[in-house]
């Protein structure tokens, strides 16, 4: 009998090795490291009875997600996330703002970092400000939108220069001030919104579904990280008013002629998107 290696998982009824165990304790997989080689690649059964022998097999142990508490935030880190440090670790957070204390849910932890969310504000920061988008949150852009747009420009430039000296490896590099812009809402001049026949709903309002409820269609700005789900925008400070009256009087226009908002997994829909500028 030969048996085949493919991707994670042994497929061959050799007594002693399990469908899913594999090399190293720190959950190395031998499958893996065969497929690099070939997808499909063969090992004679004197070599499989070679490596039961030696015990190089061992099951692989997943990583449980779980939460720190009482987290203090110290900085600022890229793509609207924050840092803090735990027993040495460097964590990312989504969520928060240096100056808070927050539980942690970590969804990835490695030997020398974790990145998570804030689950929950034990205490807020003083630089902390009060949010004017009501999509704020579930959204994915404008997300310093709590914190000052002075306090945003300073985090920036900070990274501007961690990137230099930590990344580019260049000391002595002079940054200069950014200059703030003088609008902070209605400053863009080009918005593109997308139409879904599948409604983004936070985890609270859709536990308010009925087991046959469907949440509908949307008109918006995709969810982050979620390919097929569209948030229902009805006010955007991107741009002046004008977006928010032509968007929303369409998707009341599509409502009231029963348009079909598009499937982007069935490649099926009437509406699909609109640029305004």
């Amino acid at each position: 009998m030969v048996g085949v290696f493919t991707g994670h998982f042994y497929e061959g009824a050799v007594a002693g090795v399990s469908p899913a165990n594999c090399v190293g304790s720190r959950g190395w997989c031998l499958t893996r490291h065969i497929r690099n080689y070939s997808p499909h690649f063969q090992i004679p059964p004197n070599s499989i009875r070679a490596l039961q022998n030696k015990n190089y097999f061992c099951s692989v142990k997943r990583k449980k997600k779980f939460t720190l508490e009482n987290v203090l935030v110290t900085g600022y880190a890229a793509e609207g996330k924050s840092i803090a440090r735990v027993d040495g670790k460097v964590i990312f957070i989504e969520g928060a703002v240096p100056g808070d204390v927050v539980d942690v849910f970590v969804s990835k932890s490695k030997k020398d970092w974790a990145e998570g969310k804030a689950s929950k504000i034990k205490e807020f920061s003083s630089e902390r400000v009060e949010p004017f988008c009501a999509h704020f949150g579930v959204c994915g852009g404008c997300k310093w939108q709590m914190l000052p747009y002075e306090k945003q420009l300073e985090y920036k430039e900070q990274e501007v220069r961690d990137v230099m000296q930590r990344i580019g490896r260049l000391t002595g590099v002079p940054v200069l001030p950014i200059k703030g812009s003088a609008d902070t809402i209605h400053y863009r001049n080009k918005l593109e919104f997308t139409f879904s026949n599948k409604k983004y709903l936070p985890s609270a309002e859709l536990k308010e579904l009925g087991e046959d409820e469907w949440p509908g269609g949307a008109l918006g700005y995709h969810v982050p990280r979620l390919y097929d789900k569209i948030i229902d925008i009805y006010e955007c400070w991107l741009m002046d008013d004008v977006n928010n009256q032509v968007r929303n009087s369409l998707r009341d226009y599509a409502l009231e002629n029963k348009l079909s908002y598009y499937d982007i997994k069935e490649h099926k829909g009437f509406l699909r998107n609109i640029i305004l500028r």
